[in-house]
């Protein structure tokens, strides 16, 4: 494998948080990079391409579901990330 382009300068982490629900812990990275923003929930095994600006809490989701997330905890999450942006002015 050769590498074609280093974009690690481009990588931006807004947070990582652990968050609890229903008993449970979820590790959430959320952030920034070249092509658009990511969720990744690594002590779950979850990764996903995401919205990174405010307003987009069904995209998020949806893309958390795809990625092996409940309904339920997707919607958390999702809505979790909405609330920072919003209070981050993202």
């Amino acid at each position: 494998m050769k590498k074609a382009y280093d974009w690690t300068r481009e990588v931006k982490i807004y947070f990582e948080h652990t968050l609890e629900y229903n008993g449970c812990s979820y590790l959430v990275i959320f952030g920034e990079h070249i092509n658009g923003g990511f969720i990744a929930v690594p002590n779950w095994g979850w990764s996903c391409e995401a919205a990174s600006y405010y307003g987009e809490t069904f995209y998020n989701a949806d893309k958390l579901m795809g990625a092996g997330a409940s309904e339920e905890i997707a919607m958390k999450i999702a809505e979790y990330i909405n609330s920072y942006l919003k209070e981050n002015n993202n």
